[in-house]
């Protein structure tokens, strides 16, 4: 039987507030002049990077999300990469009253698979409310936007091999888009594709 503490589903809060593929570096990179077809590339765009998204583990622009667990717990692993920063921990208490845990009792360290949010050594962990969700911690994860000056941490600084991969999921969905649903992934992606995946995949 599983413990309770692995238990755990991350919700979005917030979404990116910017593409980091645009549709003009994908007109570029495909040789596409014209702009009849720009709010399908775009529909495209955003449907490759979630696919690229999901067959990594990686998140490839910032946006907020909310972690939902039974229990506090020490640590509490977040599973996104890369994780930015982490807004707050709350938890309802056996009234299901919100109550925020203090900054000071906690604090967050990066890890090769997302981040890990400890507990000082003098923080007594309450009781909590018989929930599912009894404990939310809010964080932002995701890379910088490439298209914007940054001077940000190196680690989150966007990885071109995730542009190439959405560029070549693009690529394939964009000549077979009389067939594939948008949304979905073609069947034939390239050896390409498959591999720059391969090389971003956060295992866990």
């Amino acid at each position: 039987m599983s413990d309770q503490r692995d238990y755990a589903v991350v919700v979005p809060v917030v979404a990116a507030s910017y593409l980091p593929v645009t549709v003009a570096r994908a007109k570029e990179r495909l040789h596409i002049d014209a702009s009849d077809d720009d709010a399908d590339l775009d529909r495209t765009i955003r449907a490759a990077i979630k696919a690229v998204e999901s067959d990594t583990g990686q998140v490839l622009a910032a946006a907020t999300f909310r972690l939902q667990r039974p229990v506090l717990g020490n640590p509490i692993r977040l599973p996104l990469y890369p994780i930015r920063d982490v807004e707050s921990i709350t938890y309802l208490d056996l009234d299901e009253v919100e109550q925020t845990v203090s900054p000071s009792d906690w604090y967050w360290l990066p890890s090769a698979s997302g981040a890990d949010v400890y507990f000082v050594d003098s923080y007594a962990a309450p009781q909590v409310a018989k929930r599912p969700d009894a404990v939310r911690v809010t964080f932002e994860a995701g890379y910088d936007d490439p298209n914007s000056a940054s001077e940000a941490d190196p680690r989150l600084v966007f990885d071109e091999r995730a542009e190439l991969a959405v560029l070549s999921h693009v690529g394939t969905s964009y000549a077979h888009r009389e067939s594939v649903v948008v949304g979905s992934t073609p069947a034939d992606m390239t050896p390409v594709y498959r591999a720059l995946v391969q090389q971003l995949r956060i295992f866990r």
